[in-house]
């Protein structure tokens, strides 16, 4: 499951780093299962949603200044199978624009990988169903509580 998860830091490294919605439509044709047709719209949203978040036009070029980052520093995993697995990682995400000086958050980033027949984990089609609020799962990385948390680092 080692390929599960560095697949997973790395789609939300590409998706959630990102203030162009042509970067997220392109990197969703790569990393989508071919059942999610609809992942290069649809994940083209998060960077037009983060750039409304800065205040700033939701299309053209990005401003000198502005930027998100998420940067996932430890991992669970959940609901495994054979080619299926759920990968919850916990992350920093940190925004600035020439408006505002950065601000860090730290969040739960689930994602529910498919070992697909072209020898990769893809992400399938969301279904829709799964509402979880992972929030009280956020905690200091490192800490004793992310630890009781469930929470393993990430190796470099």
């Amino acid at each position: 499951m080692i390929g599960a998860v560095s697949a997973a830091v790395e789609y939300w490294r590409q998706i959630g780093s990102t203030l162009d919605p042509d970067r997220a439509a392109a990197v969703g044709r790569l990393i989508a299962d071919p059942s999610w047709s609809a992942a290069p719209q649809q994940l083209a949203v998060g960077p037009i949603s983060a750039r409304k978040a800065l205040g700033l036009a939701v299309d053209g070029p990005v401003p000198a200044g502005a930027s998100v980052i998420l940067a996932p520093v430890e991992y669970q995993l959940r609901s495994t199978s054979a080619d299926n697995v759920q990968v919850l990682l916990l992350a920093t995400y940190t925004t600035s624009s020439p408006s505002q000086e950065p601000q860090t958050r730290m969040g739960v980033y689930p994602l529910q990988l498919h070992w697909a027949a072209s020898g990769d984990w893809k992400i399938p089609a969301p279904s829709g169903s799964d509402t979880t609020d992972y929030s009280s799962l956020v905690a200091e990385p490192g800490s004793v509580q992310a630890s009781a948390y469930g929470w393993q680092e990430l190796k470099q």
